[in-house]
């Protein structure tokens, strides 16, 4: 039998890290979802999500590139 892995939030030290995206565990995966929460992309690693979610911000003008 398959273990599934509860739905959790991550927590960084700035909580606009990642809004208006979502990022959770989705099973062994993480999911990015966008503000209507649909789901955009599901990667394997949290860093993974968190660059998906870099990338999302400054093709929207959300984010300053560094």
């Amino acid at each position: 039998m398959a273990y599934t892995y509860p739905q959790v939030r991550i927590r960084h030290e700035s909580a606009d890290d990642f809004a208006p995206f979502t990022v959770r565990r989705y099973g062994r995966h993480w999911e990015v979802r966008d503000p209507a929460g649909e789901v955009v992309c599901l990667t394997v690693y949290r860093r993974g999500a968190a660059e998906v979610v870099r990338r999302l911000k400054l093709s929207f003008g959300m984010a300053r590139p560094n």
